[in-house]
């Protein structure tokens, strides 16, 4: 166990530590073609993020929404994306 440096013992992580990653746009353009492949088979694909803390699967579904909507060909699917997230 590791020691402060006035000799106490560290805490214990925190159970909520686990959902405080914040993933990079490149940890979720990994997800883009995998997302886009369900939905050409299904009326609604739903992606969710359990990194609830700080707000990060907020961030995270921004992120991944934005990634959804571009296309390598330049044109935007934006509308199609916007139209399936709830208001907020």
């Amino acid at each position: 166990m590791g020691h402060r440096q006035q000799g106490g013992p560290l805490p214990a992580p925190l159970h909520e530590d686990r959902f405080r990653h914040h993933y990079t746009r490149d940890e979720l353009k990994g997800w883009v073609p995998r997302v886009r492949a369900l939905a050409e088979r299904s009326e609604q694909v739903h992606v969710l993020f359990n990194n609830c803390c700080a707000q990060a699967s907020v961030q995270a579904a921004g992120t991944m929404s934005q990634l959804l909507a571009g296309r390598p060909d330049g044109h935007d699917d934006g509308d199609r994306v916007r139209e399936a997230l709830p208001d907020s």
